[in-house]
């Protein structure tokens, strides 16, 4: 969102190419302006307490909605519809998981929804948003960029078109690529593992639901 938002990479370019100061450098800035996560589960929760240090203005739309305590100290904001948080943000940040529901969410009428100087960041998966109608959106400067960690297909094919499309940020899907994290991810297996080995609840359990069947 930051790289996006402040040109950080376009700018890193024009510095090793030498080329002078000019107002295509301007960014935006992200303090005071709207942040709508799509998704407020525990990722998207933690989006919202990093948009608080920035000062953001945030929307949310998720499956359900969360409680006012839990709005409150996240001060985020219910939008009951897609649409509305779409046309409200000036970052969309999709944060869902990957089901038949969410499969094709972001489509060429969400993407008319959006605001023309929208950023969409995309750490959720490849298959939430329709490829075709995102490059579309992105040629006809329907959405101002996109910032992908993950992507469909994925990774991209040479010559795809949206290696070649400047309004596009893309990473190797690199949301829990840190050394912290995959130790954090590391220590819950074996957390699991020696539970399991010992006939105890595994503390980590994704699918908790159907271990109590």
């Amino acid at each position: 969102m930051l790289a996006a938002k402040r040109n950080i990479v376009s700018g890193d370019a024009r510095v090793r190419a030498g080329r002078p100061i000019d107002p295509g450098w301007f960014g935006s800035e992200v303090t005071g302006c709207t942040m709508g996560i799509v998704g407020m589960g525990a990722i998207g929760s933690q989006l919202a307490l990093r948009a608080k240090g920035f000062k953001m203005h945030t929307l949310y739309w998720s499956r359900s909605r969360q409680s006012p305590e839990v709005e409150k100290e996240l001060f985020i904001r219910w939008c009951p519809s897609l649409e509305e948080l779409l046309s409200l943000s000036d970052v969309v940040m999709l944060s869902v998981s990957c089901t038949e529901e969410t499969h094709g969410l972001m489509g060429r009428d969400e993407f008319q929804a959006m605001k023309r100087t929208a950023v969409l960041v995309n750490i959720a998966r490849g298959k939430v948003v329709d490829t075709d109608a995102l490059v579309h959106a992105l040629q006809q400067k329907e959405i101002g960029m996109a910032a992908l960690d993950v992507t469909e297909p994925e990774p991209l094919p040479a010559g795809h078109p949206l290696l070649d499309l400047p309004n596009v940020l893309l990473t190797p899907h690199l949301g829990t690529a840190t050394r912290e994290a995959r130790a954090r991810m590391l220590r819950m297996a074996v957390d699991n593992l020696e539970a399991g080995v010992s006939g105890q609840a595994l503390p980590h359990a994704v699918n908790q639901a159907g271990l109590n069947t």
